[in-house]
């Protein structure tokens, strides 16, 4: 018997050994990947999918973020406007300041942001292809669209790479503090992971003086980042009406994010209809809407405090339902009450929904007996019904006249949408077209001194001197800044030129 079993002997490990092995990188149907591929598949397919962007120039605020010289312009208070973002801007004027440079530099981080995500399941205990699922979620969805292919969306690249990486840092708190201060140094929305970072670190810091020692550094942490925020202005005379209607408006912002995320509609610069209020259906669907989102993060809050004290709870599932909740409440009443229906806003809460399928679909697999195959179909079904419309939605993004007309075609488009497409038009010498999309501006905002600016000059271009002026003089008795009035009448031909009909 001795002999029989020689060489087929594997003596038992140590117990000391036995705490430090690792996870095999997968289990199940014999299919194995090697360590880290699956964050640098995330990666690549994030950076394929938006390689045409390389190639889109700077649009909307674009301009008034990067000077002509391709170095960005210093905006804000005591420090750069949103800071980290103007030193990333920064490195790319160092490096040439060339459109592409920029957009070349927003891939990167979104390839990074997805990477990231899938390295937060797989530490949360998510199965290797079951995070990389969460990783192409990240990756490919449309609500990205707006974030990555247009360069002033780096501010909720750079916010949300720095609160993931915050989040994977949590066991060592001081590191997680400091790079959560840096993703509010991108964006004051990178304040909602505090809300994740101090879930997890409060529920596997176990009770007594550990736990509250981590509220305690949280809570400093915050207070720094609030101070950031008010240091490079971002906290300024704003003050929103708090009411009834405010709640409507974040409740149908709420809504509109949620068909985005099941790709129900196409994205748009601007979505101006989120602001209006018509139909009893309307009002009390978009109420109904604001109280199930907050009554959600209530109820995810009250399952953390339960969780936390039960041995072998979901302590993962639980941060990560918290999560969820808060940023999409955050989201809704940011995003309602100050810019309504952003979808660069949204990309905050793509990894807590990608890192929420990795869980669920390890969950699948182990209590249900889904073999991970399961993960493979997921993966493949979310490249097929998500990549190509997020990549026929970001070419939009390749011009000023392309995402304009594109704002303008979707239906109802604000005197904004309007007032830039009549400049994209004018600046490619389309002037009866330009002058058309003003016209119809002005019909809508009659006592808006930018449009009668924004005619005059058009007007001047067509050598209608006398109608320039008269335009100016409207403008002037509407309240516009003097010296772009006298800048305008300056390069505006004299009297005596001839008008044409």
């Amino acid at each position: 018997m001795e002999g029989a079993g020689r060489g087929r002997y594997h003596p038992p490990m140590p117990a000391a050994a036995t705490s430090q092995v690792q996870v095999p990188p997968l289990q199940g149907a014999g299919l194995r990947l090697p360590r880290y591929a699956a964050e640098l598949v995330a990666a690549l397919l994030a950076a394929v999918l938006y390689m045409p962007t390389i190639g889109y120039g700077f649009v909307f605020d674009d301009s008034a973020l990067i000077g002509p010289d391709g170095l960005p312009v210093a905006l804000g208070g005591l420090i750069p406007y949103r800071p980290l973002r103007y030193a990333s801007y920064l490195i790319d004027g160092w490096l040439g300041g060339s459109p592409g440079i920029y957009h070349a530099h927003n891939i990167a981080l979104h390839g990074v942001v997805a990477a990231l995500v899938v390295a937060l399941a797989r530490q949360l205990g998510s199965r290797n292809l079951a995070a990389l699922a969460g990783g192409v979620l990240v990756a490919v969805h449309p609500l990205a669209v707006e974030a990555v292919a247009y360069v002033a969306g780096r501010r909720d690249l750079l916010c949300t790479a720095f609160g993931v990486a915050a989040l994977l840092a949590h066991r060592r708190l001081p590191l997680a503090l400091t790079l959560l201060i840096l993703s509010v140094a991108a964006k004051e929305s990178g304040l909602v992971f505090v809300v994740p970072i101090a879930a997890l670190s409060i529920l596997r810091a176990g009770a007594g003086q550990r736990a509250r020692s981590v509220v305690v550094a949280v809570g400093a942490a915050a207070l720094v980042a609030v101070a950031l925020i008010v240091a490079y202005g971002a906290i300024g005379p704003w003050h929103p009406a708090v009411d009834a209607d405010a709640l409507r408006r974040s409740g149908r912002v709420a809504l509109h994010y949620l068909s985005g995320l099941f790709g129900q509609r196409e994205l748009a610069p601007e979505y101006p209809w989120l602001l209006q209020s018509s139909g009893l259906l309307r009002h009390a669907a978009s109420q109904l809407a604001a109280v199930v989102l907050f009554a959600a993060t209530m109820a995810a809050l009250a399952w953390c405090r339960r969780v936390r004290r039960v041995p072998g709870s979901p302590q993962a599932a639980c941060m990560v339902s918290l999560w969820i909740a808060s940023c999409a409440c955050v989201l809704s009443l940011w995003g309602g009450l100050h810019e309504p229906g952003a979808d660069r806003h949204a990309y905050l809460l793509l990894p807590a929904l990608g890192v929420g399928l990795a869980l669920l679909l390890t969950q699948l697999e182990r209590a249900a007996g889904v073999t991970p195959f399961a993960a493979v179909a997921t993966i493949a079904a979310l490249l097929m019904s998500l990549a190509p419309p997020a990549r026929s939605q970001m070419a939009m993004w390749q011009d000023e006249r392309t995402l304009w007309a594109h704002a303008a075609a979707a239906g109802q488009p604000s005197t904004r949408v309007r007032a830039n497409l009549a400049r994209a038009l004018a600046a490619g010498g389309e002037l009866e077209a330009a002058a058309e999309q003003l016209k119809l501006a002005v019909v809508v905002a009659p006592d808006d001194p930018l449009l009668y600016l924004g005619r005059a000059a058009l007007r001047c271009a067509r050598r209608h001197g006398t109608r320039a002026r008269r335009d100016l003089e409207r403008a002037r008795r509407l309240g516009a800044a003097a010296e772009l009035v006298e800048s305008i009448a300056r390069d505006c031909p004299r009297a005596a030129t001839a008008d044409r009909a």
